[in-house]
Order: structure tokens, then C-alpha cells, then sequence
């Protein structure tokens, strides 16, 4: 794609302070506006986002910005890599213009277009979410453009196999630029060479939509989920258990294409090759061990994925 952008957020954290901290940094203001008083334009391979709310503003547009209008209308990302900026532009004020929405929610970060959203967009704050959890025993927060993640460190240990244990904690993810739900999963850490997987505890993940959500709910629902840790942990135990079995082909398949639409890497087609399939235990543990060369937002999304063998 040939458009410029600034680096916007990007940090971990040990500590629930560091990362309010970094987060208060931030100059946030958020303009609620109808789509008709809002076009984008570009110049030096930059795009800009014109707003006229009584005077007339321009702010550079973020990736994040860029790619939440996109998701808006279900368009390819990755397509964007093939077009000029003029192109982009254009399919940009083509949506903006056929957004049916009343009002939209700018956010504005810095200075620059972070995320556009519909007015029933209700938002989880970040630094809320993470004061929260102060007491809970973070190992971890990561902070980008698009995910905020909070990992709680294992307070129970399963034993599945002999001489295979594994910790179980919790992860929630928060998207205050809409891309995704705000999601608990528990975590689980391989103690023997440190893998870790996020596991669904139902077919279905426990997620909280940001639309007219009621937000004291979601910090009940973390209470309850951490208060319930240890009856979930012995129900893992005994799913981990299960699965000696063998992978069957076209499950690989599908894990391999659908870390393939998440990430973009090619991860099983070594797996795929080979003569010898993989117990779905094998396959899971292959996952999470690969998982680890990738950065933290990326390598949670691959072990997201693996959680679901589980």
C-alpha cells in the first residue's frame, strides 16, 4: 500500500502502572459528527480526514482509522496493498458517503484519526479495564492501535500427563477502535518449554459486543470468571486428556487457513507434506511452540487459534 502512516500505539507492560501511565500520555478527544460533514483526502502520501464541525479541522489518518472503515464494509484489507492512494481515497468517500448511520464517533488520538465508529458504539476504556485487574496479578499488557490485552498470571496448575503441567490463568482483550469484542479466555502455560494457548470454555468464546452494552456487566462477568478459575481448570484438565487421538487431515487444513486469514503465515504446510499425522495434543503443542518467534499481538491471535483444539 502505498500510503504513509504514523507508528501510533505500541507497548508492553509488566505492571498495571506503566501501562496507565503510557496510556494518559495520550491527548484523546472523541467528535461525534454526522458522515455528510466528513471526507478524506491526501497529500505526500498521506492521508487526511476533513471534519467540518462548525470550523474546519484536518487530522492524518492512522492504519487503524483506515482499516476500521474498511472493516466497516467487510472490504479486504490486504487488497489495499494493491492500490494507489488516489484509489484508496476514493473507495474511502465512496463508504463514508454510504455509511447509514446518523451520527458517527470520530476518536481523535494525538492529533490524528484513530478510529471511526457508529453512536451505538459503547466503549470499554482501557485504563479502566486495567485498573481493574491491579489486584488480579498481571504477567502482562499489551497495548496497540487496535487491541488492548491484559494476561493475568496462572494461579492453577493441571497435570494431564506425567511430567506435562501446565499453569491456568486468564486473558482479556479490549478494542476501544472497535475491531473485535471484548473477549475472556483462559490461558494456559505449557511449564515445560513455555508454551501457551487461549481456551474456549463453550463453542462459542465469552464476549461482550460494544454495542448498547451495559459496561458494569463486563466487570461482573470478569469477577465471576476469576472466582471460577479453579473449577474451569480441573474441566481443561480433562479436555487436554482427550486429545491422543489423531488429527484428522481436513482439521489441519482448517487450522492451518484460518491462522492463514488471521496472520498471514503459512504455519502447517510442513504438517500437511508429511506422512505421518500428528496426535491433535501433538498439533496443539506444535502450534503454541511456533507461536512464540512472533510478536505478542500476533503470536496470541496463533495461540487463540491452537486453544481452540482444546
Amino acid at each position: 500500500m502505498r500510503v504513509n502512516f504514523s507508528d501510533g500505539k505500541c507497548g508492553v507492560f509488566s505492571n498495571s502502572g506503566d501501562a496507565i501511565d503510557y496510556l494518559s500520555e495520550f491527548f484523546v478527544e472523541t467528535i461525534t459528527i454526522e458522515p455528510e460533514k466528513i471526507t478524506i483526502r491526501n497529500e505526500d502520501n498521506f492521508l487526511f480526514l476533513v471534519v467540518f464541525d462548525g470550523m474546519l479541522r484536518e487530522f492524518q489518518i492512522r492504519r487503524s482509522f483506515l482499516e476500521k472503515l474498511m472493516k466497516w464494509y467487510s472490504f479486504p484489507v490486504r487488497q489495499l496493498d494493491y492500490f494507489d492512494i488516489d484509489t484508496i481515497t476514493s473507495i474511502c468517500n465512496d463508504y463514508i458517503i454510504n455509511i447509514k448511520a446518523r451520527y458517527v464517533n470520530i476518536k481523535i488520538e494525538d492529533g490524528e484519526a484513530l478510529t471511526i465508529t457508529s453512536d451505538k458504539f459503547s466503549e470499554v476504556g482501557d485504563t479502566d479495564l486495567i485498573a481493574s485487574m491491579e489486584n488480579q496479578g498481571i504477567e502482562k499488557i499489551y497495548i496497540d492501535d487496535y487491541n488492548t490485552m491484559i494476561r493475568i498470571e496462572e494461579k492453577y496448575k493441571i497435570k494431564p500427563f506425567t511430567g506435562d503441567e501446565f499453569g491456568v490463568g486468564m486473558m482479556i482483550s479490549n478494542s476501544e477502535t472497535g475491531f473485535s469484542a471484548l473477549r475472556i479466555q483462559d490461558f494456559l502455560l505449557r511449564y515445560i518449554c513455555s508454551n501457551g494457548a487461549y481456551v474456549k470454555q463453550t463453542k462459542t468464546d465469552l464476549k461482550f459486543y460494544h454495542y448498547n452494552l451495559f459496561i458494569r456487566d463486563v466487570f461482573d462477568q470478569i469477577d465471576v470468571m476469576i472466582e471460577n478459575t479453579e473449577k474451569r481448570s480441573k474441566k481443561i484438565e480433562e479436555r487436554l486428556k482427550k486429545m491422543e487421538t489423531p488429527a484428522l487431515r481436513e482439521e489441519v487444513v482448517m487450522v492451518n487457513k484460518e491462522i492463514m486469514r488471521a496472520t498471514a503465515i503459512k504455519m502447517l504446510n510442513d504438517v500437511l507434506e508429511s506422512d505421518r499425522m500428528l496426535t491433535r495434543y501433538e498439533l496443539f503443542n506444535l502450534i503454541t511452540e511456533r507461536a512464540k518467534e512472533f510478536r505478542f499481538g500476533i503470536r496470541a491471535k496463533i495461540e487463540s487459534i491452537a486453544g481452540s483444539l482444546v
